[in-house]
């Protein structure tokens, strides 16, 4: 047995290996990639928020829109870094400039809903001055509440992604100009992450990404002399 099957690697959590994860957070379609699964959690959080404005029932959208807005946030971020984890280098350039696009994508569709929000206020405004006021502020505000409930996944959606492009430039910085120097170990005894040092700096990376991206040396060799 070599040392390399010697050490027990971490394993990701049951969560990123459900089908539902990988079809609805990673943004897999048929043919791979896809922005509009990405888009049916903010449909499906567009349709509660209606609910509950329709109902009056502020502290529920409220909710409905921060539960929303912590799962797409988090759940995208690590979701776009391993969607972007594939062996082939061709591949993985294709999936960030998807990643790219996407994200744009998404901060174009907050920019329109503050567009959006300012083009009911001073519709209302221009009527109520002319004489006809077509909404109330009671209707006026629901309005706003409910754009504001409903774009606020939709903006965190776009920022996450971008946050996880520049961890993705990051790691492709490091793999070119580090090289493994020590292993980190889960409670298990597992290894889980790997720290790396060299012209770059220094950073930790997860055992997948050392794995995936061919860092060097190899695992088996991390922290030991190269006559080992």
């Amino acid at each position: 047995m070599t040392d390399f099957e010697e050490l027990s690697l971490h394993r990701d959590s049951c969560f990123w290996q459900l089908s539902l994860v990988k079809w609805w957070i990673q943004g897999h379609g048929r043919d791979g990639y896809s922005f509009r699964l990405l888009l049916v959690p903010l449909v499906l959080v567009c349709g509660l928020e209606f609910v509950c404005v329709m109902f009056d029932a502020l502290y529920s959208g409220i909710i409905v829109s921060a539960v929303a807005t912590l799962f797409l946030g988090i759940a995208g971020y690590y979701g776009a870094q391993r969607e972007w984890l594939v062996t082939s280098a061709t591949t993985r350039a294709l999936v960030k400039a998807r990643m790219k696009k996407a994200s744009e994508r998404f901060s174009s569709l907050g920019v329109g809903a503050t567009v959006l929000a300012i083009f009911v206020a001073a519709t209302s405004l221009s009527l109520v001055m002319s004489g006809q006021p077509m909404l109330d502020s009671v209707s006026k505000d629901a309005v706003s509440i409910f754009i504001a409930l409903v774009f606020l996944p939709v903006y965190v959606s776009g920022a996450v992604r971008k946050l996880a492009i520049a961890r993705i430039e990051e790691l492709e910085a490091l793999r070119n100009a580090t090289v493994g120097t020590k292993l980190k170990f889960d409670r298990a005894g597992a290894v889980r992450a790997v720290v790396v040092r060299g012209a770059a700096g220094k950073g930790t990376v997860s055992v997948t990404q050392y794995t995936v991206l061919g860092f060097s040396p190899p695992l088996e060799q991390v922290g030991r002399e190269p006559h080992a």
